[in-house]
């Protein structure tokens, strides 16, 4: 009987402990929700789950002591920490416990929170919301007034935010940092950062959004406009790379729009997303980006590999104080070298060569097999402060295996100005090519006309004249010329010819596109007249020339653009007037040019002060 009663016993306690595991992992397949009820946070007994006295402190001590629990949910109530009436919680004189407890999210979506550091008079906290397990998951927040990072997520595979239009961005500012993630693999979508929760007043950070590991995602990534991120009114906008001497790959920075308000007005930043080195592969692409210093920098170094692999596809740019894209991180724009044998950021690969560009067909020269973007440029004239801008609609081509490529009939209007960029097969991009002109395609040189008087112009015959006992005249006008000066190359020498006295005639021929003084005793019009469709490049001596621009019409700037410093004066003759009308390159105000545009086929006279080669803009 004892032994059968010891059987029964036995049966009974497995019987027992079996369905104590089955309950155990029941209820470890159970996510435990926890309501914050209070936004207090002080020394007061808290208690979670309470109708009055749940404050976020203790929710955050009950999740991490949570050991059965698949997963925790903190929620907020709406009936105290309401849309309409935010509420704050102020972190008193203590952090806020760390959250180390994996498959944590804390959702205010659909309520009005509000995370604050200590009031001014009282000590500093560093840090506000700080999450080190993984998988964790912050949205529907508003987090501000830390002296360090506002959020911070250690683990990996975290989330913060996700689509704005169901609330689960989250909006920092006021911190030294607003988001930071230091898990592989964290997605950062639909934030506000630099903003009060209008997307107005501004809540500066020195840096908006940092990510030191691996296979971080910033911005849409193709899940839509609600998970774009508005970052502005930081020193620096996005920053990834990592720390010591691991490197870090797979970054995607997409979609973001960084540098202005919520209504489009300014909100600057000074580098609006930087690279740093040890990063080997990330993505910019279809980033708004305005009212920054620098676009996209990408980190060099001596001491470390630089990085690489950082393609920079489908931005936009606008008000650009210096550059779209700076490799090395150098300030400058950096010159090819021949054969691309340089080292740094992106092995500082090459920029493409625009060598014409017209409006039916642009094409030039960049890497072997490399993918070719054609951008429309911000321009003032002369081009020192150009930036790539805009990028024109189809305009990706493959060049050649000789790095030739060619954008056919692009969408591009006469007059514009276009840049470039190459990626090649390893991902790296270049910085921008220097702005070209859009040119129609051909200019016309027509005939002449002279008003009575001297009359400086350019002569376009359709070859070679030889001057003989009188010079023709044909179309409009009654005059005739009496005599025609040419001012010989280099020299302050005049050559000349004479109607009326054939014993002093030095100049015996008119060749085309020449410039001549033309002596005239009533209003004539020369015969001749070509077109071109490649400007005409004239060497220039030291000191004053006279020359003929045959070359697209444009600003003084951009017409003797190739001329670099060299060019201090230029004058036109005001036939007219009779009179000389000038432009100073030295700085002269506005007010005090006589002119400032340079007309194709026009003779000038300009000072120059070193031999240079004038080549004029494209037609």
């Amino acid at each position: 009987m004892r032994i059968a009663a010891a059987v029964v016993v036995l049966l009974v306690s497995v019987s027992f402990g079996a369905s104590v595991d089955s309950a155990r992992r029941t209820e470890a397949a159970t996510p435990l929700a926890i309501t914050v009820t209070s936004s207090a946070d002080t020394a007061e007994a808290a208690i979670c789950p309470d109708a009055s006295r749940c404050t976020l402190r203790k929710a955050l001590e009950t999740a991490n002591a949570d050991v059965v629990s698949s997963a925790v949910t903190i929620t907020f109530a709406p009936s105290v920490f309401s849309v309409a009436t935010p509420a704050t919680i102020t972190v008193g004189i203590l952090p806020l416990p760390i959250a180390t407890r994996a498959d944590l999210t804390i959702d205010g979506s659909g309520s009005g929170v509000r995370i604050a550091g200590p009031p001014l008079g009282t000590a500093p906290i560093a840090d506000g919301l700080v999450l080190t397990g993984a998988r964790a998951r912050v949205q529907g927040i508003s987090i501000a007034k830390f002296t360090g990072t506002c959020l911070t997520l250690a683990g990996a595979d975290g989330f913060i935010g996700g689509d704005r239009a169901s609330g689960h961005g989250n909006t920092l500012g006021d911190c030294s940092t607003a988001i930071r993630a230091e898990g592989t693999n964290a997605r950062i979508h639909g934030n506000s950062v630099g903003f009060g929760e209008d997307g107005l007043v501004a809540a500066p950070v020195q840096i908006g959004i940092v990510v030191t590991a691996s296979g971080a995602a910033i911005g849409d990534d193709g899940l839509g406009a609600g998970y774009q991120n508005r970052v502005g009114n930081a020193q620096g906008g996005l920053l990834a790379g990592g720390f010591g001497t691991t490197p870090i790959a797979g970054i995607k920075i997409v979609g973001n729009t960084i540098g202005t308000r919520s209504d489009g007005s300014p909100a600057a930043v000074g580098t609006a997303v930087r690279i740093l080195a040890l990063v080997t592969s990330a993505q910019v692409a279809s980033n708004s980006i305005s009212n920054a210093h620098t676009g996209v920098a990408v980190q060099g170094s001596l001491v470390s590999p630089s990085a690489m692999g950082v393609r920079i596809t489908g931005n936009v740019f606008a008000k650009i104080g210096h550059l779209s894209i700076d490799l090395n991180e150098d300030d400058q724009a950096n010159p090819n070298d021949e054969g691309d044998a340089d080292t740094g950021a992106n092995g500082l690969l090459n920029h493409p060569r625009i060598t014409r560009a017209i409006q039916s067909r642009i094409s030039g020269a960049a890497c072997a097999g490399c993918q070719v973007q054609l951008y429309l440029a911000a321009h003032a004239p002369g081009g020192s402060v150009d930036f790539g801008a805009t990028p024109v609609p189809g305009g990706v081509v493959q060049s050649a295996l000789d790095g030739t490529f060619s954008f056919e009939s692009p969408a591009v209007t006469p007059g514009q100005w276009v840049t470039a960029l190459a990626t090649d097969a390893q991902g790296n991009t270049s910085e921008f090519a220097p702005s070209s002109r859009v040119g129609a395609g051909s200019i016309q040189c027509g005939n002449g006309t002279l008003e009575t008087g001297w009359n400086l112009v350019g002569y376009f015959g359709a070859e070679t004249v030889n001057l003989g006992g009188s010079f023709p005249i044909e179309g409009a006008g009654t005059g005739r010329v009496r005599a025609i000066y040419h001012l010989a190359a280099g020299t302050t020498n005049y050559t000349h010819w004479f109607a009326d006295a054939s014993f002093a005639r030095t100049l015996f021929s008119l060749e085309p596109g020449e410039a001549y003084w033309f002596l005239a005793d009533g209003p004539a019009a020369l015969a001749g007249g070509f077109s071109l469709s490649a400007p005409i490049a004239v060497q220039l001596k030291a000191g004053w020339n006279t020359v003929v621009y045959i070359g697209a019409s444009a600003p003084v700037a951009d017409a003797f653009a190739s001329l670099g410093a060299n060019y201090k004066e230029v004058y036109a003759w005001n036939a007219a007037a009779s009179a000389w009308s000038s432009y100073s390159a030295e700085g002269a105000p506005p007010w005090a040019q006589g002119f400032t545009e340079v007309q194709a086929c026009r003779a000038f006279q300009v000072f120059s002060a070193a031999d240079a080669l004038l080549v004029p803009l494209q037609p």
